[in-house]
């Protein structure tokens, strides 16, 4: 009997228990397989099949924090970026949506991929002066 784990958006939402639907090496069969659940490929997934295939870098800047990594993801398969405040206040961006990208490296046009540097973004709290 085999116990899988799904998680969705970072938070654990329960775990499947297959007992006929699981094969004997571990395996489960199609119909046990979630179909509805994306789940983010495994790194080593990522570099096989991005590493030989470099994204440009897209222009995030002026986006808000949240919608900054979904595109550079949707664009680049780049599943990592990291961010930090541009003010110099060390401030953690806990809600993603309340920040907005004023600065990011590796410049837009600049060919990524898994095996690359993750790209950083630096960021402000919405509101805060910025060239946005």
């Amino acid at each position: 009997m085999n116990v899988r784990n799904l998680v969705l958006g970072g938070l654990a939402v329960g775990a499947l228990v297959f007992g006929a639907a699981a094969c004997s090496n571990g395996d489960l069969s199609a119909a046990a397989r979630p179909t509805t659940a994306t789940t983010r490929p495994s790194s080593a997934e990522r570099s096989t099949t991005v590493a030989n295939d470099a994204a440009p870098m897209v222009d995030v800047v002026c986006l808000d924090l949240q919608a900054a990594q979904d595109t550079i993801q949707d664009e680049t398969d780049v599943w990592y970026s990291g961010s930090h405040d541009a003010t110099g206040q060390d401030r953690m961006q806990i809600l993603d949506r309340n920040w907005v990208v004023v600065a990011q490296s590796p410049a837009p046009g600049t060919p990524i991929s898994a095996d690359s540097e993750p790209p950083m973004l630096d960021v402000v709290k919405l509101g805060e002066p910025s060239p946005c």
